[in-house]
This record gives structure tokens, sequence and C-alpha cells, in this order.
């Protein structure tokens, strides 16, 4: 089936971004979004065009300090998580792996539009009709583009449609040529999740936990959930609790090792008492137990952990 990008261009109804209120249309893209991007690069929403931006993410950051490593976590007496200095976490020990992403090739200004307005406008009932739209535009060179507008335009700020961008994702990898486009999203999501642990502003700013929380939720399903490993190279989940304690950074750290650790809950694999996640949720149980935890920690680990029934 060829697309007509007339017919879908003005095409109308109800679809993901037009049930969400706060995120605005297409010409309107949350303010928060902008600190994840593809290599400092915009991506062109509606535009076609891609534009050079300053590291809006991490300006300070020349690069990823080492930290020492920590052998085990203290129980009482220890007030720092709340007053540590903003130290760097160390990228480059927690995920070595983040950085190998596919280059992002924008393709023309006609199928960026017919992307924008099929994501637009689908939903459960026209997810079939979707993908045949659309899988005629993705070529190859563009399964890096797509991979990363996908996770910062929808993913990062649309935690309602995880599901729905799944099941997409889903049917739209059954062909054999476009089960690479699946890989491609998954790095992406680690590069933008190493661009927030970098970033200065992670334990000060509420939009920027509010992302990394988000993408968190999304690996949990698109890994976890479905018996798929995070591989120490792409994440050191349990070294990044440490580093997490050890600079001060648990505010933002601990939401997001939970939200990835939900996804075990529907796994056959990964769920309790699978043994790498019971190794986390005991560090989970040490960081309990710290004296002075911040409640919202304390409350995530809660729900965590009554989540998976541990």
């Amino acid at each position: 089936m060829r697309l007509d990008p007339s017919r879908l261009l003005a095409e109308g109804g109800r679809g993901a971004s037009d049930e969400v209120s706060t995120l605005g249309g297409e010409d309107d893209v949350v303010e928060t979004v902008a600190v994840l991007r593809v290599d400092d690069v915009h991506l062109g929403v509606g535009s076609g065009t891609a534009s050079e931006a300053p590291n809006v993410l991490c300006p300070d950051a020349a690069g990823d300090s080492e930290l020492p490593r920590a052998s085990a976590l203290p129980t009482s007496g220890m007030t720092s998580v709340q007053t540590a200095g903003d130290r760097p976490l160390s990228i480059a020990e927690l995920m070595p792996a983040a950085s190998e992403m596919q280059p992002a090739v924008a393709p023309s200004e006609i199928v960026l539009d017919c992307v924008h307005m099929v994501f637009n406008n689908v939903s459960h009932s026209n997810l079939e009709a979707k993908v045949k739209d659309i899988a005629p535009l993705l070529h190859e060179e563009h399964f890096g583009w797509f991979a990363n507008y996908l996770v910062v335009k929808r993913i990062s700020t649309q935690p309602n449609f995880h599901t729905l961008y799944l099941a997409f994702l889903e049917k739209l990898g059954a062909d054999e040529p476009k089960q690479k486009l699946l890989k491609c999203v998954i790095s992406a999501v680690f590069h933008n999740i190493a661009k927030l642990l970098r970033s200065s502003k992670i334990t000060t700013s509420t939009s920027e936990r509010s992302l990394l929380k988000n993408l968190g939720s999304w690996l949990g399903q698109i890994t976890l959930a479905r018996n798929r490993p995070i591989l120490q190279r792409q994440l050191d989940v349990k070294e990044l609790l440490y580093q997490g304690y050890e600079s001060g950074r648990l505010i933002a750290i601990c939401p997001f090792v939970a939200k990835i650790l939900e996804g075990a809950k529907a796994s056959v694999v990964f769920r309790p008492p699978n043994p790498w996640l019971m190794g986390l949720m005991a560090v989970l149980r040490d960081l309990y137990d710290v004296e002075d935890l911040k409640m919202n920690i304390k409350f995530e680990i809660e729900v965590l952990s009554k989540h998976l029934g541990v």
C-alpha cells in the first residue's frame, strides 16, 4: 500500500498528542524536552530541517570524572545523602555503550510532516492502518532519526501512551528489514538517559527528573517486561545506585531505577526471585534504612516493593 501524503496531512481525528493538553501542538514543543537532543542537533519538528544548538543539557560538563566504587552502603548516621556536593556521575563507567547510536539522518520534509501527522492521530483502534501508512516511508538510513524522534518528542513526555507506542513499534518491526528499528530505539533511550544523568540540574529540576522517570519506565517495558536483559555495558544499575548515594543524586536516580524495575513484574525471567532483581532490591533496602533519607525516596522504594510483591 502506497502512502498518499496529501491524505495524511488532511486527516483529522484524535490522537496521542491531542489527548495530552499540557504538551501543546507540534509547533508548541514542551520546554523541558529541549534537554534531550541528538548530539546537540534539534530534531526538525514540522520544518524538515535541523539546526545547530548549544549543549543545554550539561553546558558545564567537560567530561566524566571518576568516582571511587562503593563496596557497601552504611545504614545509619549518613546525612550526606542530602548534603553531598554536586559531584558528577561517572557515565563512562556506568554506561560504556551509551554513545553507540546510529547517526540521525532526517528524511525529506514531506516525510517529516507525514510522520508527525501519523503520531498525532494514532490510537489503538487505527494502529494497523497507521503502521501501514508509515512503513513505506522509513528506510534504514532514517532509523536513527526516527528512534530519537520517538524517544525525545513522544516517549519522554507522554508516559500514558507508552503501551500504544510499544505496540506500534512491535507491529512496525514485524517485517525483517524493520527489526533493526527496535535496537535503534533502545540505543536512543540509553543515549538520552546518559545525557540526563550527566546534567548538573538533575537534582534541582523536576522537569528533568520527570523525563528521566519516563525513560526509565519505557526502558523497563521494552526490556525486562519482554524478558530482555539490561546489560552491564548498557547500564550498570547497581553501580548507578552506589554512585547516586555517593554524589547526593538519589532523589533523581532512585525513582528512575524503581521505574525500570517495575517492568520486571510482567516478566517470566526477571520477576522475583530472580537473583539480579533481588540483588538490586537488597541495595534499595539498605538505602531505605539510611538515616534521614528523604521521604519521597523511601516512598518510591515502598511503591516498587508493593508492585513486585516483595
